[in-house]
């Protein structure tokens, strides 16, 4: 966890501190943002729970004007109180399953310059789409992976405060009173019998079939992944790292999005509320 102090120079840089997940999410927010880039620093902080921490810590040192991004993955997005200042929101969860899925747009993917195989957009569409269809299974499985996870420590208990804990009896009567200790033996138990896990995994798998069939993929599959492949279909040649060459295709994507007026709305509302959050005049 980054000690305040050291960050001092970079909190006091920019009007707004952002920390986000990875380095696509950065460029692609610098360029989508721009001109209002200027008011921010945008900083690569690693996973959910690192950038949390570090987000709440820096929060709890008078740094009001840091905040962090992440996605939202199987878990619930905040977007619908992003606007209700009383929520206090630290950490900004959106809508769709990962940031590349906001990337996933037919038109800026045939049209950016990264586009050097000059695939038409329904070409693209038919590809992803291919890609989705292979993808059920896997989404199915990690969601119920995700599931499972927060059922065995979804309400895992917190830590006791020092003065609370003296003794053996004090210590084993917390414990004891928790609701995750006095179910977790009964929820072992359920998610480790064979016949559960099969009807889970076909339940969750029905559940990604209806993605599939709805076109509600686009949002809620793995954008990450689709994104990967659907950069090598565009672009077959190794100019760089794959990782630099996601990065490229980001920020084409986001140059598009700006210049046809096609910035996804969470992400235009995400600026427009940071800015109000420190006090900045909104344009």
């Amino acid at each position: 966890m980054p000690v305040p102090s050291h960050l001092q120079p970079i909190l006091s840089f920019r009007r707004i501190v952002l920390w986000v997940e990875d380095w696509i999410t950065k460029e692609y927010l610098d360029r989508i943002w721009s001109p209002d880039d200027k008011f921010f620093n945008i900083l690569v902080g690693g996973g959910k729970e690192t950038i949390r921490g570090t987000v709440h810590d820096l929060r709890e040192q008078d740094n009001s004007h840091v905040f962090g991004l992440v996605d939202k993955d199987f878990g619930q997005s905040n977007r619908s109180h992003w606007s209700n200042h009383r929520s206090e929101i630290e950490v900004f969860v959106p809508t769709f399953f990962e940031l590349e899925n906001y990337l996933l747009s037919w038109p800026a993917l045939a049209g950016c310059k990264e586009n050097r195989l000059q695939r038409s957009e329904a070409d693209i569409q038919r590809q992803a789409e291919s890609l989705a269809q292979g993808m059920t299974w896997w989404m199915a499985c990690r969601r119920l992976l995700s599931d499972y996870r927060d059922r065995l420590i979804g309400d895992y208990p917190t830590h006791p405060k020092i003065d609370n804990i003296q003794n053996l009896s004090e210590a084993e009567n917390y414990i004891k009173a928790q609701e995750w200790y006095r179910n977790i033996q009964s929820r072992a138990a359920s998610i480790g019998e064979d016949s559960a896990l099969s009807s889970d995994l076909s339940s969750a798998h029905s559940d990604q079939q209806n993605k599939l069939s709805s076109n509600r993929w686009v949002q809620e599959f793995s954008g990450k992944e689709i994104f990967r492949r659907i950069r090598g279909f565009l672009c077959n040649e190794s100019y760089a790292r794959p990782s630099d060459m996601d990065v490229n295709l980001a920020k084409a994507i986001a140059d598009w999005q700006v210049e046809n007026n096609q910035i996804p709305d969470d992400l235009n509302q995400l600026r427009i509320i940071l800015k109000n959050r420190v006090g900045l005049p909104i344009q």
